[in-house]
C-alpha cells in the first residue's frame, strides 16, 4: 500500500488540509487577524435582509481589506471539494474518538451540525481574514486530539478506520480521503507543525469529487 506524498503548495481556490507552524501561517497571510481568545457579542447586518442582528464572534475586528493569495506554500492534501465537509469531518472525529452517533446532515440540519462542530471544538479560527460576507475563507485548527488519534492509527487499520468513519456520516468518504489525512497527520507529528483546515463558503465549493491527482 502506498502512502500518497502531500504537495508543497496549493491555489486557495478549493479546500485542503495543510500543515505549518503559526508563525509560518502568520508570515503567509500578513494582515490576517489574531482570533480573541473567547467570543464575544456585536452586532452586524443580515446581508439578505438587512435587518440588525447580534451575532458571537472572535474576530478582533476591525474588518479591513486582506490579501487572500492566489496559492499558499505548506504541504497538504486535497479535501472533496463538496459542500457537505463540515459534516464529515464531524463523523471523523466522531469515528477517530470511538464514538456512537451519525454526524447530521449539512443539508438537512445545518443548526444542528453548526451546535456540533462548536460543542466538539472543530471551529476554532487560527487566524481571521475579511468578514464572512465579502469573502468568505476560513484557516482553522485541527484540534491536536483528532491529529493524534489519525497519527496512532496503523497503517493496516486505515480500511477499519474507514468503514467506521462511513458509518458516521451520512455521505460516503473514499480510501484515499482517509490515507491522507493520516499521512499528513503523521508528518506534522514528525515535524513539530499543526494542521489547519483551509475552507471556502459551502456553496462556493464545486460539486464535482476532487481530482486527487490533478491539479492542486
Amino acid at each position: 500500500m502506498s502512502t500518497a506524498v502531500p504537495r508543497a503548495s496549493f491555489s486557495t481556490d478549493r479546500p485542503v488540509c495543510f500543515i505549518a507552524t503559526r508563525a509560518e501561517l502568520r508570515a503567509a497571510l500578513p494582515g490576517w487577524r489574531t482570533p480573541l481568545p473567547a467570543a464575544v457579542e456585536r452586532r452586524g447586518v443580515n446581508p439578505f435582509t438587512g435587518v440588525t442582528i447580534k451575532v458571537r464572534t472572535r474576530d478582533p475586528g476591525p474588518d479591513q481589506p486582506v490579501t487572500v493569495p492566489a496559492s499558499l506554500p505548506f504541504e497538504h492534501v486535497l479535501l472533496p471539494n463538496e459542500e457537505d465537509w463540515e459534516s464529515r469531518y464531524v463523523a471523523l472525529d466522531l469515528a477517530l474518538a470511538g464514538e456512537e452517533g451519525r454526524a447530521p446532515d449539512h443539508f438537512r440540519e445545518p443548526d444542528a451540525l453548526n451546535a456540533i462542530i462548536a460543542a466538539r471544538g472543530l471551529d476554532q479560527d487560527a487566524l481571521v481574514g475579511e468578514s464572512a460576507q465579502s469573502d468568505p475563507r476560513w484557516v482553522l485548527v485541527v484540534p491536536q486530539q483528532v491529529v493524534s488519534r489519525l497519527d496512532s492509527l496503523e497503517e493496516g487499520s486505515l480500511g477499519a478506520a474507514l468503514e467506521a468513519w462511513n458509518r458516521c456520516s451520512p455521505t460516503t468518504s473514499t480510501f484515499d480521503d482517509l490515507r491522507d489525512l493520516w499521512s499528513l497527520a503523521k508528518r506534522a507529528i514528525a515535524q513539530r507543525r499543526e494542521m489547519f483546515l483551509w475552507l471556502d463558503a459551502p456553496p462556493h465549493r464545486c460539486s464535482r469529487h476532487r481530482p486527487h491527482r490533478g491539479s492542486a
